[in-house]
């Protein structure tokens, strides 16, 4: 996790005929954690595609959301995240995928040769919760790997963690954002193994 300063944005505030530039500095913060570890399989002779996470709207923005009341959604003035959170998750999803050891390659688009398996993913919620007495972070996200060979789905549901805030400043709030997507792609790393595991025998 990182939280760095970007250039200084100047904001003109008219006053008659003459501007005053205000220098407002916007900072800039990653999600880039990784599980210390993931579920491992053994490697199967496939390619796995991760596909760009799509993300709920108000959520699909650098902006960090945050929340201090149910049902509220509002956005730090000062701190940003530096990307997309899709395009800060992708490459995290793709790196975990690999740890699993679990598919002879795992890519991600543009890709253009042939794979058997590919994971979809929506985030449908990145907010750090002040709505209660114990804050956190909350990251939710649904997944579904399918088998394009067969055209079969191989799971398909939720996967959601928090991490507790330690203090009402961004930097604890960007520190517990990536601890809980670590504990995200954590979750979704198992669920990759358990669903390519072999069904025991009489099961169909």
């Amino acid at each position: 996790m990182r939280i760095a300063p970007t250039a200084l944005v100047a904001a003109a505030l008219a006053g008659g005929c003459s501007f005053t530039p205000v220098q407002v500095e916007v900072r800039q913060a990653l999600i880039e954690q990784l599980p210390d570890a993931v579920a491992q399989a053994a490697t199967r002779r496939a390619t796995l595609l991760v596909m760009a996470p799509a993300t709920a709207a108000p959520y699909d923005t650098p902006r960090i959301a945050y929340a201090t009341a149910p049902h509220e959604i509002a956005y730090y003035a000062r701190t940003e995240w530096a990307r997309a959170p899709a395009q800060m998750l992708q490459p995290l999803i793709v790196q975990a995928m690999r740890a699993t050891h679990a598919f002879a390659a795992v890519e991600a688009p543009p890709y253009i040769e042939r794979y058997r398996y590919a994971l979809h993913t929506e985030i449908r919620e990145l907010r750090m919760d002040f709505s209660t007495g114990s804050a956190v972070a909350r990251l939710a996200l649904h997944a579904r790997l399918g088998d394009e060979q067969t055209g079969r789905t191989l799971f398909d549901h939720d996967i959601a963690a928090e991490a507790p805030i330690a203090a009402r400043t961004p930097e604890a709030a960007i520190a517990a954002a990536n601890a809980a997507t670590a504990k995200v792609l954590a979750e979704l790393a198992a669920e990759v193994v358990r669903a390519l595991a072999p069904a025991p025998a009489g099961v169909h």
